[in-house]
């Protein structure tokens, strides 16, 4: 065998070496970038759990131990619109979640968009306010509990 046929096959292999460890490099950036991609998911998951806890702070106030008497000098407007700001928050988060705790954010939207229209109206009595508000309540504690499951499975997976 000459030098140059062996200078001749060693280029064809470092060729095929090379284009192996380009294929290789591809699928480590491609599995980087997916990792990213779910990293971002979970942080806006995060975010979105953070706000729902905020709301459900706000309504507290509002559950099934209030007191009417105490509910007299509360800002249920206040109350109102950080539990809308959630809302508009959930439904632009919806699409990020998995299967199962999309159609339980869809289905607690309606039902907060539902009580909240009634809770908000300002010709209600003390003791109807306190009847939503504690939907409310109930509703955003469902949620968390829901999204705090899908978020726990999204770190451990």
């Amino acid at each position: 065998m000459t030098f140059d046929t062996f200078l001749g096959i060693a280029g064809v292999l470092l060729s095929i070496y090379s284009i192996v460890q380009a294929g290789s490099a591809k699928k480590i950036a491609s599995d980087a970038k997916d990792e990213v991609k779910e990293l971002i998911k979970t942080t806006d998951f995060s975010k979105l759990v953070a706000r729902l806890e905020v709301a459900i702070n706000e309504v507290k106030v509002f559950g099934p131990s209030a007191n009417t008497k105490q509910l007299r000098g509360v800002d249920k407007q206040k109350v109102a619109n950080h539990i809308q700001d959630f809302t508009l928050i959930l439904n632009e988060n919806v699409e990020q979640l998995g299967p199962s705790e999309k159609a339980i954010a869809k289905a607690a939207h309606e039902s907060l968009i539902s009580s909240l229209t009634q809770f908000s109206d300002p010709n209600i009595s003390i003791e109807e306010t306190k009847k939503y508000g504690s939907q409310i309540m109930a509703t955003l504690s469902n949620l968390n509990s829901k999204l705090k499951k899908g978020l726990n499975k999204k770190i451990t997976h």
